[in-house]
């Protein structure tokens, strides 16, 4: 069932890399930071004082109040006390406002199920982007529509939301704003291709110029490479080599996928979504990996590797591995990314998640909905912002042609935590090579039409189908791969093709359908 929960995790869009990479590269962030102490006192500290006085009277809501904020993220670890953090104690001065953070224990659903049911929802809400619970905390009239307190409280904040955010934001169910999204990526990156995307394929640099530095892009040159570097290295460090790494559980056979033109959803040509397996280029791509493992080109223990020992072949016997660029651990420094395998015209893989992290609503419980739309309206503020993720400027950071630096600042002074606000009025200019990396961003396309709320729920009929599906697809996919001869692969993968049509996999397509359109009239506007 790895696989299976593998797959439907990646067309959710909940993956790492895409649902929450900002979060992800948040940390990899703030693990620099940690190594940077904050002096014992601050020579910017009349400056900081004045500062705190004048965002005061710009942004102070009224006498300190105090509101429960509940995160309903996992392993969520900032659970003191808000003023606490002298940074988050500058936020209560400037506002007025004194969170008490909340986080579930045990189970995320039973929480919140036993919260509906006895009335008892806090203030305010922090979810996943993806989190179900509020497309149906929306429809029982649970939350305030943002519009209605922006109308009622905060005119002025209509037009301090981008229209994009709306765009992507808003309800289906009634086209209202009931929340914020954090790290939204806005549109004007796809359009320069600037720091969208995380996937690439990757090569150790020292074999790879062995090698004469061969042109990999496609097919033919893909194996040729592959069985050049075998050859050469049929072992390392008293091992045998590994041409190909394919991740975690197989999750970069996805890339190959992808390499062929398959995405999370076949779109037949009168625009009908039907399950990916179904789509023509998926012959051509069974037969291209079946090639790969029965040469021996694939880890032949695909299936089965995990982070550290993945780590370990990295380090010392691998010779390519499609991957996200953050994802080698200490073995990163040996790779580079090369120009992807395109077996067909047109290549594009997944790009870090349009529709950002996280979602902050405001429940119906909230004792004072008023004062906590003019808190979001300062959190989501370039004032905010500023202030919560990278502290007081000057001595936190510098703002450099029109971009951000950091200088000193940890997350024990509460910079970098409650980022659910985040929006890039600045780009932060952070010394991360692999993200500059043009191929990264080259290739990645918004893929939100396909994942966002693209699963059905579990107990709906669809979603048993689907839950069948994942486990008919976890127990073949693998076979096929690893058959023998050619010929078998083939006839295992159009008998899975049968067992899905067997368990109705037609109604579930219906849904996915109707549900891609959806996604595609609300996000594109088609």
């Amino acid at each position: 069932m790895r696989r299976g929960r593998r797959l439907k995790l990646r067309l959710i869009g909940s993956l790492c890399l895409l649902g929450v990479l900002s979060g992800c590269f948040g940390e990899e962030m703030q693990e620099r930071q940690e190594m940077r102490q904050l002096p014992q006192k601050s020579p910017y500290s009349a400056e900081i004082s004045q500062r705190l006085t004048e965002q005061k009277n710009k942004w102070h809501i009224g006498e300190p109040f105090t509101f429960n904020w509940y995160i309903n993220l996992p392993g969520w670890k900032f659970n003191g006390k808000w003023t606490d953090y002298p940074i988050l104690k500058d936020v209560s001065e400037i506002t007025g406002a004194i969170p008490a953070i909340q986080s579930p224990k045990g189970s995320f659903s039973d929480n919140m199920n036993l919260m509906i049911a006895s009335g008892t929802l806090p203030d305010m809400i922090t979810f996943d982007m993806n989190d179900p619970a509020i497309e149906r905390l929306i429809r029982r009239g649970l939350l305030y529509s943002y519009d209605e307190l922006i109308d009622k409280y905060a005119p002025e904040f209509r037009d301090e939301i981008p229209e994009d955010v709306y765009q992507f934001t808003k309800s289906e169910f009634d086209g209202q704003l009931y929340g914020l999204p954090s790290f939204f990526i806005p549109q004007w990156r796809f359009d320069q291709k600037k720091d969208i995307g995380a996937l690439a394929y990757h090569v150790r640099k020292d074999i790879y110029a062995e090698l004469g530095s061969p042109d990999m892009s496609s097919p033919e040159g893909f194996i040729a490479a592959l069985r050049s570097f075998k050859q050469k290295y049929p072992t390392l460090r008293g091992k045998p080599s590994i041409p190909l790494s394919a991740g975690e559980n197989g999750w970069a056979l996805e890339m190959l996928e992808e390499s062929f033109g398959i995405k999370p959803l076949y779109i037949d040509e009168t625009g009908k979504a039907h399950i990916k397996y179904k789509n023509p280029q998926f012959v051509p791509f069974i037969t291209f990996a079946n090639q790969l493992y029965r040469e021996g080109l694939l880890d032949p223990d695909y299936m089965l590797k995990q982070q550290p020992q993945l780590e370990e072949d990295w380090e010392a016997r691998v010779f390519a591995a499609p991957l996200h660029y953050f994802g080698f651990g200490r073995a990163g420094d040996k790779f580079v990314a090369i120009e992807p395998l395109q077996a067909v015209p047109g290549v594009e893989f997944p790009s870090h998640n349009r529709l950002g992290w996280t979602f902050t609503a405001i429940t119906k419980n909230a004792k004072n909905p008023e004062a906590l739309i003019k808190f979001a309206r300062y959190m989501w503020s370039t004032d905010g912002n500023l202030l919560v993720n990278y502290g007081h400027e000057r001595e936190n950071y510098i703002i450099k042609d029109d971009g951000i630096e950091r200088t000193i600042g940890t997350e024990s002074d509460g910079i970098w935590t409650f980022r659910f606000f985040y929006h890039e009025w600045f780009p932060l200019k952070e010394k991360l090579e692999d993200v500059r990396n043009p191929l990264v961003n080259a290739y990645a396309a918004d893929w939100s039409a396909f994942y966002s709320k693209i699963n059905p729920p579990a107990t709906s009929p669809e979603g048993i189908i689907e839950t069948q599906m994942l486990t008919i697809i976890a127990a073949e996919y693998p076979k096929i791969i690893t058959a023998e001869p050619e010929n078998r692969a083939i006839e295992l993968y159009k008998g899975m093709l049968t067992m899905l049509e067997g368990i109705g996999v037609e109604q579930l397509e219906q849904y996915y359908d109707a549900r891609y359109k959806k996604n595609i009239k609300q996000f594109y506007g088609k």
